[in-house]
């Protein structure tokens, strides 16, 4: 790591089976860092190669993530998950309020203000990378509102997050089969709301800690209890809990095609608002939530890119490609350019939306690579990866596996077997060089088998007696 770059590290309890170690690390610069790490061997060790890990990080600008907040309800709730979003500055925030009834005074509100309306098709939709849907009667949109949201999810890879409402207003009360996919969790039927309010302290699961979302400090200035909102029976089978209250999820997040979708069951969630501490709770949740869930964005949103090494070659990466149009569907003819260190390589189309390019000699454990794809003049996107592949094998890759072979050849050839670890610096004294000269003398038949001698005699012999009998001779 070069000098002014490392900051700190953290690392756990060296006597654990395992153990976590955290660097953080500065970078200087926009562009591509490469890291290792190297655990050093314990004791006669056998297996060397997997005690280095590498990795790549790719540095970029800032990319700011199009939310759109809308609701169809005001209150205390939907105010302060504004002023944490306006305070984040990876967010570039859209406000839509569809509260005043009358058309006129709505529409004056919309110029004064600067709300915007509801997307009424999915390319309104599939402009923003995260939607956050406050309470709202979403029963009552057009089906193309419905689809256009829908595919907003599973097609686009847009994020969704699900603010709790009354009725007919909230996740519980929606009725649409296609909105009721989205949602992460199954709802008490008889009672899906918690009356009376059963309050008690936010416990984090594992997987919140794993997926980084919020970390056991955000918590550390927020004791006052929470409330959950509404009663839930079961997750669904490919939903997360990242947070409990008193066994109940309270921020469920699961996948549905490319896209997420979150449900925050929480009431009065403006309390977890702090303006003394920058927002507090809330301003941490709500960003790291949106950070998880706008993983696609835009710009990605048309490309796929996929890198492994190719089977049988270790040395060789092969790229896959995946190219949708606007409508996501998958693009035949499209240019697609790959760009790995200083090399760029046309992809080139196995099938209709699927393009492949494979790099040869390729050592690195570690890679960054971007795709780029056009048809027409027309830019489709593209997409940055960062992969860490399996270590490429070579002859020396595992030769301590091979200790009990050589020690047998060792043995055959009547020589000695020398660990690399005992030979140390002064390997080549281990040896001394000797000079031996000598002479040996050895006789050899000239016929090593009389029977041949005696054949040959033979053949000429009966050759001469047969020319001489017809007179050749």
């Amino acid at each position: 790591i070069p000098a002014g770059l490392f900051i700190r590290s953290q690392s756990g309890d060296s006597s654990a089976k395992d153990v976590t170690a955290e660097f953080t690390v500065g970078a200087d610069s926009v562009g591509s860092y490469s890291f290792s790490v190297r655990a050093k061997a314990l004791g006669r060790e056998v297996n060397l190669a997997n005690n280095i890990r590498s990795t790549m990080i790719e540095v970029v600008e800032e990319t700011r993530l199009k939310v759109l907040l809308y609701t169809q309800v005001a209150n205390f709730n939907i105010g302060k998950i504004r002023q944490v979003l306006a305070r984040d500055e990876k967010i570039e925030l859209d406000l839509g309020m569809d509260v005043i009834r009358a058309p006129a005074l709505a529409e004056n509100a919309s110029r004064t203000f600067g709300y915007v309306d509801l997307p009424e098709d999915r390319q309104g939709f599939n402009k923003y990378d995260i939607i956050i849907l406050g309470p709202c009667e979403l029963d009552a949109l057009t089906d193309a509102q419905i689809a256009g949201l829908y595919g907003f999810v599973v097609e686009r890879g847009g994020g969704l997050v699900l603010l709790p409402g009354k009725a007919e207003f909230g996740p519980a009360g929606w009725k649409n089969r296609k909105i009721k996919s989205l949602i992460p969790v199954i709802f008490d039927p008889d009672n899906p709301t918690i009356w009376p309010s059963s309050p008690g302290q936010i416990e984090l699961t594992l997987e919140a800690a794993d997926s980084k979302v919020i970390s056991p400090s955000a918590l550390r200035d927020y004791k006052e209890p929470a409330f959950p909102y509404y009663r839930i029976v079961n997750p669904k089978p490919a939903s997360t809990t990242l947070a409990l209250i008193k066994e109940t999820p309270v921020i469920s997040v699961h996948r549905v095609g490319r896209g997420r979708v979150c449900l925050l069951n929480a009431s009065k969630i403006f309390r977890w608002y702090r303006e003394d501490i920058e927002g507090g709770l809330l301003y941490r949740i709500m960003a790291g939530l949106t950070a998880h869930m706008g993983r696609i964005t835009a710009r990605e949103a048309l490309i796929e890119l996929f890198a492994e090494r190719a089977a049988g070659q270790e040395n060789k990466v092969k790229f896959e490609a995946y190219v949708c149009d606007s409508s996501f569907v998958p693009v035949a003819g499209a240019n697609v350019l790959l760009s790995m260190q200083d090399e760029v390589l046309s992809m080139h189309q196995v099938s209709q939306g699927y393009y492949v390019a494979e790099v040869e000699n390729v050592r690195d454990q570690s890679i960054i690579a971007t795709a780029q794809a056009e048809i027409s003049g027309v830019f489709l996107g593209e997409k940055t990866i960062a992969v860490n592949l399996p270590s490429a094998r070579t002859e020396m890759a595992n030769v301590e596996l091979d200790e009990k072979f050589l020690r047998e050849l060792a043995k055959k050839l009547d020589g000695k077997y020398f660990h690399a670890d005992d030979i140390g610096d002064n390997g080549s004294q281990m040896f001394e060089t000797r000079t031996l000269m000598g002479s040996s003398q050895r006789m050899m038949s000239i016929w090593p088998s009389w029977l041949i001698l005696f054949i040959i005699c033979m053949i000429l012999s009966v050759s001469w007696f047969l020319r001489r009998a017809i007179g050749l001779v």
